[in-house]
């Protein structure tokens, strides 16, 4: 059961990023972000508790709830889990600083990727401030999702034996 606390904060998130919360175009931009910041954390620290094809079938979910090109969330979802693990293959560890580093490069190029799409969808050049101030908003916003999801992430730290103890 405790394996499925990751893919469930997914499914959160994802659920969250489709309700109609009658917002402006750029904070809808933001919270479309929202599930992203769930891929990075949980792809950097416990890739084998979200694995790519859940990845995939929320995004696909996204798409299909938003209605925006199928695929479209499935995309930029798979890219952000894809650089998720560069600090580690780039220094053979793993920091806090390190993610948040390679959250802001997957950010940019979510945001890069998601005009991109978004030109060849509509075959015009779309305004790049709303894709840009999204990536940078949900940049900000990260550590504070990170917090939120280490206190799940540390139950993997806990010694095996004390997570099912009662009363104490």
């Amino acid at each position: 059961m405790l394996r499925l606390l990751p893919a469930a904060t997914l499914v959160f998130a994802a659920l969250l990023a489709v309700l109609p919360f009658g917002v402006d175009e750029v904070v809808r931009y933001v919270i479309r972000f929202l599930p992203l910041m769930v891929v990075h954390y949980w792809s950097a620290r416990r890739p084998s508790l979200v694995p790519v094809p859940l990845i995939f079938a929320v995004g696909l979910a996204i798409d299909v709830l938003t209605h925006e090109p199928l695929g479209y969330t499935a995309v930029l979802a798979l890219a952000v889990a894809g650089l998720a693990p560069l600090e580690y293959w780039l220094s053979g560890r793993s920091t806090a600083a390190g993610r948040a580093g390679v959250f802001a490069i997957a950010m940019l190029a979510a945001a890069a990727l998601a005009w991109g799409i978004a030109a060849i969808y509509t075959g015009v050049k779309p305004d790049a401030r709303p894709f840009l101030l999204a990536a940078l908003t949900t940049l900000a916003l990260y550590p504070i999702m990170a917090l939120m999801l280490l206190g799940i992430d540390r139950l993997w730290e806990a010694p095996r034996a004390q997570l099912f103890v009662r009363g104490g």
